[in-house]
């Protein structure tokens, strides 16, 4: 009988609140499709996390822009400066270049953006890899 009851209410509860107008706090997979500004997809490791933070900081939209497509091609350059006696690397220099284009209804915004990053390679096995994610 309790099974019946908790299982009417339950549906009860589900039928009045999405008559409601209820809405997620936090979006569906739908709402992200309808962004105000779409990214295309960035290649490369570096590219996932650039793109990731990007729907983060463009999830709101730009002043004046209601709707627009942002392309990006990022190109990564990474130099190692072996220094160590056993072959390892001492210090290491990432060079990124991010050129983008933003289409929207009004036109079309380019640019290009540059970043380096230096860093001293850890001295323990693998741990260069997180210092390169890092950076």
């Amino acid at each position: 009988m309790k099974l019946k009851f908790a299982s009417a209410l339950l549906a009860l509860s589900s039928v009045t609140v999405s008559a409601c107008g209820f809405t997620p706090v936090y979006g569906t997979a739908v709402d992200a499709e309808q962004g105000s500004i779409q990214i295309t997809q960035i290649d490369g490791a570096s590219g996932h996390v650039l793109r990731r933070e990007l729907l983060m900081l463009l999830r709101p939209g730009l002043p004046g822009v209601e709707a627009g497509r942002l392309e990006i091609i990022l190109d990564e350059d990474t130099t190692d400066f072996p220094f160590r006696p056993e072959g390892g690397n001492l210090r290491t220099t990432t060079e990124s270049t991010a050129k983008y284009t933003l289409y929207t209804e009004k036109g079309m915004i380019s640019g290009e953006v540059t970043g380096s990053s230096s860093f001293f390679s850890p001295s323990t096995p693998y741990a260069d890899i997180t210092a390169r994610r890092e950076a």
